[in-house]
């Protein structure tokens, strides 16, 4: 295969040579074998450093100097694009000196003899909708796990070529196993096996196919990551994601209608949506699940006094439209009751196209707290801390008679018991139990106080002035 020579560019700033000497300039093996390939489709991936970046440019500069090829990279938001060691960035040290000249309107290069490379991104859910009148016959996305999969089906709609033109349409992407992409992507290839249609191609690379790489020092880096990242960025282990990562089912307590503490023994009840806001479709077969948890947090824990548990009583997910969403929020805030707080993740950079109205303007009156949650950190980190509780065995899941874990108004009387009303501080039962009293000599002198305060209290509310409202918050 060293003996095979890509078609190759004089504005590419080293000749197309096989190397794996850092002092003789060049492209590795996995390169060679990406640019040798004139089929529709292909993946260039796995761990981290095996080049992907560097392979998206020498594909797009491949017929620079002979046609009027049309290239299109893509990241998923502009500033992946300019980042030092970004694809603009690249293409800057690459053709800045040449007759190449930068078009900053458009975020482009153009070259004498007529060719493009274009920059583009698409960080909202429609983006793709702004090149619906574009023409490309070499498209790139840098890091596919971070775009949804209707996004990368329809930009095959924009492969196209006058007739006559000798170049072949590729469509490529570079990319590591997770992100939120990665099931789709493991799918859509088969991974870790492949895929035996030869249009879909899937080119693995390792940090040991980069000879321009310091692997000492990016594998001390690496070394630094949780166990499922680092199978995913160091050794490019697409199972790694798919066999868990974070939860272990068997973590998970199940417990009775006739375990579940008292109501006064809860602090908080909450329902947390995660929102999708999309069905199933042609361009977009597999979307995000819109899910609704609802899930309760004690004072004490059963077994450790000093930290709380959660149970969770309910999860509803589905995949819909805004319409059938809008209802569920509706239906699931009444059911739940006032004191269920109802929260809707919202990230902070952008809206989600599903709003949070049905829990404000129009919510129903018997919700007391309701709006946009805005979520901090990724949800790796997120997930992370979740599991950790979970292995601790500090999570449960409230199982009916009929085997079920939901909350139906038809259980018995014991489930329905837990109250929607969250107290602000734990009941003087519960205080007692977290921290019992040394004697009994100062049991009785806070009984004692307790007293004269409640009797200085109900001094208080008698002097009110008859016209003024009683507090109710919870």
């Amino acid at each position: 295969m060293r003996s095979l020579k890509p078609k190759w560019s004089s504005f590419i700033p080293y000749p197309a040579t096989v190397t794996t000497d850092v002092t003789q300039p060049g492209i590795n093996p996995k390169q060679l074998l990406f640019l040798l390939l004139d089929n529709l489709e292909a993946l260039y991936g796995g761990a981290a450093g095996g080049g992907k970046s560097e392979a998206a440019l020498q594909g797009a500069t491949q017929h620079v100097d002979d046609y009027p090829v049309a290239s299109l990279l893509l990241r998923r938001t502009y500033t992946d694009l300019d980042k030092p060691g970004g694809l603009m960035y690249r293409a800057r040290e690459w053709f800045a000196g040449t007759p190449a000249h930068w078009d900053g309107i458009n975020k482009r290069w153009v070259f004498p003899s007529g060719a493009t490379i274009n920059f583009g991104y698409m960080d909202s859910e429609n983006d793709h909708l702004k090149f619906q009148s574009s023409e490309y016959q070499y498209i790139f996305f840098d890091e596919l796990s971070q775009f949804p999969e209707h996004q990368y089906l329809y930009l095959f709609s924009r492969l196209r070529r006058r007739r006559g033109m000798p170049v072949k349409l590729k469509m490529r992407g570079g990319t590591n196993p997770g992100g939120p992409g990665h099931e789709w992507i493991r799918r859509r290839w088969n991974l870790p096996h492949g895929v035996e249609d030869p249009s879909r191609v899937f080119v693995s690379a390792t940090l040991e196919d980069n000879p321009f790489l310091d692997e000492a020092e990016y594998q001390q880096s690496l070394s630094q990551l949780g166990e499922v990242t680092y199978r995913q960025l160091r050794e490019g282990d697409w199972t790694a994601m798919a066999s868990g990562g974070f939860f272990n089912v068997r973590d998970f307590r199940i417990v009775g209608i006739e375990d579940v503490p008292r109501g006064d023994e809860f602090a908080a009840h909450v329902r947390y949506w995660d929102m999708g806001a999309t069905r199933p479709s042609d361009d977009n077969p597999d979307p995000d699940y819109t899910a609704g948890l609802r899930i309760s947090r004690t004072f004490i824990g059963k077994e450790n006094r000093h930290m709380p548990d959660w149970y969770i009583w309910d999860v509803k997910r589905f995949r819909e439209g805004p319409a059938y969403i809008e209802d569920q929020l509706k239906t699931a805030a009444r059911y739940d009751g006032k004191g269920v707080h109802q929260y809707i993740e919202q990230e902070r950079r952008r809206r989600r196209e599903t709003p949070s109205r049905p829990l404000r303007k129009q919510r129903p009156p018997r919700i007391q707290r309701s709006g946009p949650l805005y979520a901090t950190g990724d949800k790796e980190s997120r997930a992370k801390i979740a599991a950790a509780r979970t292995s601790e065995g500090r999570v449960y899941l409230v199982n009916d008679e009929r085997g079920e874990v939901s909350m139906d108004p038809r259980l018995p009387r014991r489930m329905r018991h837990v109250p929607h009303r969250s107290p602000r501080r734990p009941s003087r039962r519960i205080r007692q139990r977290a921290s019992p009293p040394s004697n009994e000599h100062s049991h009785t002198c806070s009984s004692a106080e307790h007293n004269v305060s409640a009797g200085n209290r109900s001094e208080q509310q008698e002097r009110k002035e008859p016209g003024d409202k009683k507090r109710t918050d919870w």
